[in-house]
């Protein structure tokens, strides 16, 4: 099954009554396209209100925002730096967004453990 949103009726909790036993499986690709989409959708919905327009090429976020969709270990020390300096002084907006970033980079890692087969819970705590 692929994580699209068309498929929301067959995820767990709901009732399923075709193949109850199946195993429900979304992969990872389609799990961190949709993260990044929602990363998108984040840093509109929170330029609009806070700026009463959509992004420009002068904002920081918006200069950001082809930084913020790359895996962290994609960037150069250079570029994230420059990329967490520039929205750290963006004030809320940028500050938003690095949570948001911070978000995706941690389901990456999460999804990488079931790769492994690690142990999630232990991984995550620090131990």
């Amino acid at each position: 099954m692929e994580g699209g949103h068309r498929h929301v009726h067959q995820l767990p909790g709901r009732r399923r009554t075709g193949l109850p036993h199946a195993t429900i499986v979304v992969d990872h690709f389609h799990v961190v396209q949709l993260a990044n989409k929602m990363l998108s959708t984040v840093r509109r919905r929170t330029t609009a209100p806070l700026r009463g327009r959509r992004g420009r090429a002068t904002d920081p976020e918006w200069r950001a925002r082809r930084r913020l969709l790359r895996n962290r270990e994609d960037l150069t020390e250079k570029q994230f730096t420059r990329m967490r300096n520039a929205l750290m002084d963006a004030g809320q907006i940028g500050m938003t967004l690095l949570t948001a970033w911070i978000a995706k980079e941690r389901l990456r890692d999460l999804l990488a453990l079931a790769r492994t087969g690690a142990d999630a819970s232990a991984s995550m705590c620090g131990s």
